[in-house]
């Protein structure tokens, strides 16, 4: 298995899956180096948002070590949830702070 280098990928519902980019910050100095991993995983910052009628809410804001990402967002699968999965580093919060007030406030748009 090919390991795959990313700091978060952002994802949002298609009719039977989730659509899923993978991204890399252009900065390394952005985000700053990781924090708070262990023997099971890495830890990331978890944000989720729902949409309806062209309200946006956040449903998901938290922390957790994950052992495999791209399994734990499977389970998002139908909910109809937008958002991203991203590693916890010495900056990441202040980067989560931000994309939440864009998609909230600014209303940009989450696009895989």
């Amino acid at each position: 298995m090919t390991e795959v280098n990313f700091d978060g990928f952002y994802f949002v519902p298609d009719k039977k899956d989730l659509n899923l980019l993978l991204f890399v910050a252009s900065d390394k100095d952005t985000l700053g180096s990781q924090i708070e991993s262990n023997s099971m995983g890495e830890k990331y910052h978890i944000i989720a948002f729902k949409k309806i009628n062209d309200i946006i809410t956040l449903e998901q804001n938290s922390e957790a070590i994950l052992i495999d990402p791209f399994t734990f967002i499977r389970n998002y699968r139908g909910l109809g949830l937008s958002g991203c999965i991203l590693k916890k580093t010495i900056n990441s919060t202040e980067w989560v702070k931000n994309y939440i007030h864009d998609i909230i406030y600014k209303k940009k748009k989450i696009v895989v």
